[in-house]
């Protein structure tokens, strides 16, 4: 008995469709993905503009800085923080012990006060002096190297406007916002 084998011969229009379509998955793949690459590299290049736009706001803002950094550091210095009150108290009764017999520095409140969105500390000075020297104590409130604002002044004067009094004045002492260093 002899078997008989034929070979099979594929017909090359089939080998040609298949590899036309192989062809044809290969390229949507592709497609697809270059696609998505291309989104991607937009996305990154539209994050690069705002980090460039970001990168010239920082500059600016550090030459806007740079340019007034004399200016802000004044009007910094104007207002004392946590860490500037205890030389604004010395400041301050220096300037009192120069004009009266005795004295008395008490805050009305530890923590900062607000009016219209600056913040303030209340202080009441107390202190026995006459009226020349109220008045150089005064004069020397308006140039404190701190901004301040004299809210009330009271006095008792049981020998008369002359004789020493005690005078009672009510300081608010506006501070750095925010207060803590």
């Amino acid at each position: 008995m002899v078997i008989a084998t034929q070979s099979q011969k594929t017909n090359p229009v089939i080998v040609l469709a298949c590899i036309g379509l192989a062809l044809i998955v290969v390229l949507i793949l592709l497609l697809y993905f270059i696609s998505t690459e291309t989104k991607t590299i937009l996305l990154m290049r539209q994050e690069k503009q705002a980090l460039e736009r970001d990168r010239q706001i920082l500059v600016s803002a550090q030459n806007i800085y740079d340019t007034y950094k004399k200016e802000i550091q004044v009007i910094t210095n104007v207002f004392p923080n946590e860490e500037t009150l205890p030389q604004f108290l010395q400041i301050l009764e220096e300037r009192v012990r120069d004009v009266s017999d005795s004295y008395s520095v008490k805050f009305s409140s530890l923590t900062p006060l607000v009016e219209q969105e600056k913040l303030y500390l209340l202080l009441v000075v107390t202190m026995k002096t006459d009226l020349p020297r109220l008045e150089k104590f005064l004069a020397s409130l308006e140039t404190l190297p701190y901004m301040t604002h004299i809210v009330s002044i009271n006095g008792k004067t049981p020998d008369g406007y002359i004789s020493n009094q005690e005078i009672s004045i009510g300081i608010k002492v506006y501070v750095q916002n925010p207060f803590t260093n």
